[in-house]
């Protein structure tokens, strides 16, 4: 979890996009402990905060090194349809284009049975 670049020590956190967007305080692990992170809203991926003195100690008596935590925004691979729903009226509303529904084999098969679609795409 940890890397050490000299007396400074180096890690990544995971964070969500709406935590990135609107802001949270995420804990994160220590050599001997945790801490919080307070992450400001609108915070952009990669982005490295510094906690000064909770690196490695100096084997010379100076001080000790720094933390240094690098934030990663994690994209959800799948979605339920509410959370899409939701991101898609999000697009709508930054003008972004996106690509249309697609409808799971589930849907598809309910269409074969019946013989109607179960929901028109967007």
């Amino acid at each position: 979890f940890f890397h050490r670049e000299g007396a400074h020590l180096l890690c990544e956190v995971p964070i969500s996009y709406t935590q990135a967007v609107l802001g949270a305080t995420v804990e994160i692990p220590l050599i001997d402990g945790k801490q919080d992170l307070d992450i400001p809203r609108g915070t952009q991926p990669g982005h490295v905060f510094r906690f000064r003195g909770l690196g490695m100690p100096d084997p010379h008596g100076r001080e000790p090194g720094d933390l240094h935590v690098k934030v990663n925004i994690v994209v959800p691979k799948k979605v339920g349809e509410d959370h899409e729903e939701i991101l898609r009226q999000l697009a709508k509303h930054e003008h972004q284009e996106v690509h249309p529904h697609r409808k799971s084999w589930l849907d598809k098969l309910k269409e074969f049975v019946t013989g109607s679609p179960s929901d028109e795409e967007d």
